[in-house]
């Protein structure tokens, strides 16, 4: 017999190809990613939100081509994102229920981040690798911050509606986790849309003061969703610049997957302003994704590619927080578990040990 993986039959188990077939299955990932963008951009899912329509029906809402966008759905329905009935017709599945941009939980803005704004960069993606240096700078002349406040706020807006979103599936067991009896009051640096506070402010009735902080024009966004939310004028919106400083006087300063955009040295710079605004005895809590080479999850390794291209930092290791939080003036106290894919890394200031 052949040594050859190639010349050998196909096995039937998907977990069982050959290499080279299952490297082309690899592969073949960036088609599945950019066919589930222009099924959000086209609004298939919308299109089916209250009932299945026949293929003539989309194609007329969505302003397609018949045939064409045939394959693309039936394509789709092999991923499980729609699903394919008889006499080609569609409806959603459990998947693509969530390419609609109005339902709790909505990856709708996720998967338009697959447009060409966020598209491009990952093309430039070797020459990150051979300088270190972000993708999105070279690619669109502007850093991505800049890019999305300026240039681009549609693409700015998506973003924050994307964090919005993933924040839906994961605030419940952060704000669970985060150990807040007693707190009285709480920050959260750069706290976009402000879902995970309003989580925590309705689980905790004792938090008297909770400031959401961030940058005005996200402010800006966030007023309407937070409009008539029943806080009992327990929330504040303080806009600024968290590399300058944060508001004072907290028992809390709370972040959720803002150390993982910045370098250690910008990381540093903002839990040093927290460290200084902190009350004594009070903590920081940071959600974050912690690398761990034993867990045999993927996603976390690519996320940190994704950083990577688009910003200047990326996901850190346990003793790359510990070495972090030393170096702002904290001293890391324990990560906590949330049953999510985010842990929360707990610091205290320094001399708090003494």
């Amino acid at each position: 017999m052949s040594d050859d993986p190639t010349t050998t039959a196909l096995p039937t188990g998907p977990d069982q190809q050959p290499p080279p077939v299952a490297l082309f299955g690899m592969l073949a990932g960036m088609w599945q990613a950019r066919a589930i963008y222009t099924a959000a951009e086209l609004g298939v899912a919308e299109a089916l939100a209250d009932r299945p329509r026949s293929l003539t029906e989309l194609a007329e809402l969505t302003g397609s081509d018949p045939r064409s966008l045939y394959r693309l759905l039936r394509a789709l329905a092999q991923i499980r994102i729609f699903e394919e009935l008889p006499d080609q017709a569609f409806a959603n599945s459990d998947l693509s229920y969530y390419l609609r941009p109005d339902v709790p939980g909505t990856m709708y803005a996720m998967a338009m981040g697959c447009a060409d704004w966020g598209w491009r960069n990952w093309g430039d993606l070797t020459t990150s690798i051979r300088t270190g240096a972000s993708a999105f700078e070279r690619v669109h002349g502007m850093p991505m911050w800049e890019y999305f406040k300026d240039h681009h706020q549609t693409a700015g807006r998506l973003f924050n509606d994307s964090m919005t979103g993933f924040s839906a599936a994961v605030d419940e067991p952060v704000a669970t986790a985060a150990d807040l009896d007693g707190v009285r009051s709480i920050v959260d640096v750069g706290g976009g849309h402000g879902r995970l506070l309003r989580t925590i402010l309705d689980a905790h009735p004792q938090i008297k003061r909770a400031v959401l902080f961030d940058q005005s024009q996200v402010l800006n966004e966030a007023r309407p969703l937070l409009a008539g939310a029943d806080d009992n004028g327990r929330l504040e919106l303080v806009g600024g610049d968290f590399f300058t400083t944060v508001p004072a006087g907290a028992d809390v300063y709370l972040m959720k997957m803002i150390l993982h955009d910045w370098t250690d040295e910008e990381c540093v710079t903002i839990l040093r302003n927290c460290r200084r605004a902190m009350n004594p005895g009070a903590r920081v809590l940071a959600a974050e994704i912690i690398l761990d080479p034993t867990s045999g999850d993927w996603f976390p390794y690519f996320l940190d590619l994704q950083i990577l291209v688009c910003l200047s930092g990326g996901e850190r290791t346990e003793e790359e927080f510990h070495q972090l939080y030393r170096s702002a003036g904290l001293r890391l106290t324990r990560i906590l578990s949330t049953g999510s894919m985010f842990s929360l890394v707990e610091g205290v200031a320094l001399e708090d040990d003494a």
